[in-house]
């Protein structure tokens, strides 16, 4: 699949991953450490569960899309839709539960640690980037061509009155 989102879900992996290992190259075994690796893993079982669903005649039946960026929805069999949005959804759910956790340890704590303010920091632009893709994708569906009346040809054959 030629997808933003699971590119987007990846990344995240990636850098949760990178996060664990920069913990574990300073000597540190600790919660951070083993937030930032089940962050990673629940981010990589989110993509295979989304595309364990995935129904198999959609990505079989389908002709690969035409790339237009992987920014459109549209532009990609319903199969590979659907497996987006369901991840899109998911990869949302994740970046609030984790946000709620941090927030209810500020609470109890009255502080995060830097590790854990490191972590809200990046749940912020993760939410950002999630934002903008859905946005960048409202946008390209709101310009489909096929929907620009103008560009329709007149079955009737009558000229179409000029506007002043």
């Amino acid at each position: 699949l030629n997808s933003e989102a699971f590119r987007f879900a990846l990344e995240g992996a990636s850098g949760q991953m990178r996060s664990a290992i920069a913990e574990l190259q300073q000597g540190r075994t600790g919660n951070e450490v083993q937030t930032a690796q089940q962050a990673a893993l629940s981010r990589l079982e989110q993509i295979a569960s989304v595309l364990q669903t995935e129904p198999p005649s959609a990505a079989s039946n389908q002709q690969p899309p035409e790339d237009r960026g992987g920014k459109s929805p549209a532009s990609q069999p319903p199969g590979a839709r659907t497996a987006e949005l369901q991840l899109l959804k998911s990869l949302q759910q994740e970046i609030n539960r984790r946000t709620i956790a941090l927030e209810l340890l500020r609470e109890q704590t009255g502080s995060l640690s830097p590790q854990q303010q490191q972590e809200l920091d990046a749940l912020a632009q993760e939410q950002g980037r999630l934002a903008d893709l859905v946005l960048g994708w409202i946008a390209a569906e709101a310009k489909r061509p096929e929907d620009d009346l103008g560009k329709l040809s007149d079955p009737i054959g009558e000229k179409k009155p000029q506007s002043r």
